[in-house]
């Protein structure tokens, strides 16, 4: 894995979280959100509240790791992320752009 494929994953990831909290009915979420009652228009408003809510946690994370932002009470570091055969999957520095291009231009 590569990091471009690294930020990818956690696209997908993020929308796999936003689909169970917007329609599996088996999700807490999902029953606490039909709990509201809310009519179309409302339940779009949630749903996109939801979405940028997801992207700005991941943004964050994955910025963190990459060393470009802060985590927790201001502590920034740099990392490298090694899969579990040694290989580089990347090092500070490397994500920052994929990141943005994933979560905030889309």
């Amino acid at each position: 894995m590569d990091a471009k494929t690294f930020v990818k994953q956690w696209k997908i990831e993020k929308n796999d979280l936003l689909d169970t909290y917007i329609s599996d009915n088996n999700s807490y979420i999902y029953q606490k959100i039909q709990e509201l009652k809310l009519d179309k228009q409302q339940q779009l408003i949630c749903n996109e509240i939801l979405n940028e809510i997801l992207n700005e946690a991941f943004y964050t994370f994955l910025l963190g790791l990459d060393g470009s932002a802060n985590i927790g009470n201001g502590m920034q570091e740099l990392f490298k992320l090694y899969d579990e055969n040694n290989n580089l999957i990347f090092e500070s520095g490397d994500l920052e752009a994929l990141v943005y291009e994933e979560f905030v231009e889309k």
